[in-house]
């Protein structure tokens, strides 16, 4: 907190830079909150099934806002206004025209895709944690959890498909893949969830296989990346502005919130729509601030993200070892995030979200993880 107190009330003592020192006073209480109250948070399923509702919802208004290609009118919740003929709608062009990209109810698409991915994660858990004891044979009560997760992540992988957010892509797909890396790789993981794991794998992969025959031409033409891409070249250069700005300000830092006000007296020539922050949460972090709270906010988080590894291996409860493998993994899908955009540190749902990762990495899991699964 003092490292982005001296640049915003000292040096650059401005509202804009007072106002975004307050937002991250407001990140360090959210955080210092799950970090004292975490454990107790993990002691009942409210919140967690508060979560994937809410999260049941936005994946829902998200297809049907693909379908429709254009908003569903809900202003009331906030929702963002969406039609192929408004300008700075999110699209992207498919043999020649605009298709929308889904927004649900944040004010990005890819914000929805972050959130969908901690859904994902969060999923995950509940699908393996059931092979602690599995015992096998039919039962009624585990064929409904297996309704209810498999539609859960049909649902989440629908929506984060229809945001068509390739860093939310790449997110969830390192997320995933190492947490079932981590579960089979690691032996008493392994023996106690490998089978869910496997069953868990091939859902997702059945499950991919049709949103791919489902949405393939819309996929195929996001999927293609290519160097001179304006979004590809627009996000290079906030990138080359932010170091630019890092070196010629190294210490005090062009100013919290100031970075698109630097880059317009930088670049007085561009189209306004062009003046956006670097899409780099730590060049971003590091050019409005300096380098010190850059290098503070890497190490605290890398520090953070090794207490959760060291978890996996140190805790006795299976059940334990496993949601510190999700939330490690979570991490590594926020650490993509976080080095391809901007919106963990310059929105409200993209702190919030930051902020209660880190804070349930410092917290810790109790010893007996008491999440009731959702069925």
């Amino acid at each position: 907190m003092l490292l982005a107190a001296v640049p915003a009330l000292l040096l650059h003592g401005n509202a804009l830079s007072i106002w975004a020192f307050l937002k991250v006073i407001e990140g360090i209480a959210l955080f210092a909150y799950v970090h004292a109250r975490g454990p107790a948070l993990l002691t009942s399923s409210v919140p967690l099934v508060g979560f994937l509702a809410g999260l049941t919802v936005q994946a829902i208004a998200a297809f049907v806002q693909f379908a429709r290609q254009r908003d569903l009118g809900f202003s009331f919740l906030d929702e963002s206004p969406i039609a192929g003929n408004l300008p700075g709608v999110a699209k992207f062009s498919v043999h020649g025209a605009d298709v929308v990209r889904a927004y649900g109810f944040t004010p990005h698409p890819n914000i929805l895709a972050a959130l969908l991915v901690a859904g994902l994660m969060a999923v995950a858990f509940l699908y393996l944690v059931r092979g602690v004891r599995l015992r096998f044979g039919y039962r009624i009560e585990r064929q409904r959890e297996e309704i209810v997760r498999g539609l859960l992540v049909f649902v989440f992988a629908t929506g984060l498909v229809v945001t068509f957010s390739r860093s939310g892509w790449a997110a969830a797909a390192a997320g995933l893949f190492f947490v079932l890396a981590v579960v089979t790789r690691h032996a008493r993981l392994r023996e106690q969830f490998g089978w869910e794991a496997l069953r868990f794998a091939i859902l997702l992969v059945a499950i991919l296989s049709l949103l791919w025959w489902i949405f393939s031409p819309f996929l195929a033409a996001r999927a293609s990346i290519f160097p001179q891409e304006e979004a590809i070249a627009l996000r290079s250069f906030y990138n080359r502005e932010a170091v630019a700005m890092l070196v010629r300000d190294p210490f005090s830092g062009v100013g919290p919130g100031r970075f698109v006000e630097a880059l317009a007296e930088r670049n007085p020539n561009l189209p306004t729509w062009s003046f956006q922050p670097a899409h780099n949460v730590f060049l971003l972090v590091g050019a409005e601030y300096g380098i010190a709270a850059a290098a503070a906010l890497l190490l605290v988080s890398i520090f953070l993200a090794g207490r959760v590894w060291r978890r996996i291996f140190s805790s006795q409860d299976p059940k334990t070892r496993l949601a510190n493998a999700c939330l490690f993994s979570f991490l590594i899908s926020l650490a993509v995030l976080a080095l391809g955009d901007h919106f963990l540190w310059t929105t409200q749902q993209g702190r919030f979200l930051f902020a209660l990762a880190l804070g349930f990495a410092a917290a810790g899991f109790p010893q007996e993880t008491r999440i009731i699964p959702v069925s």
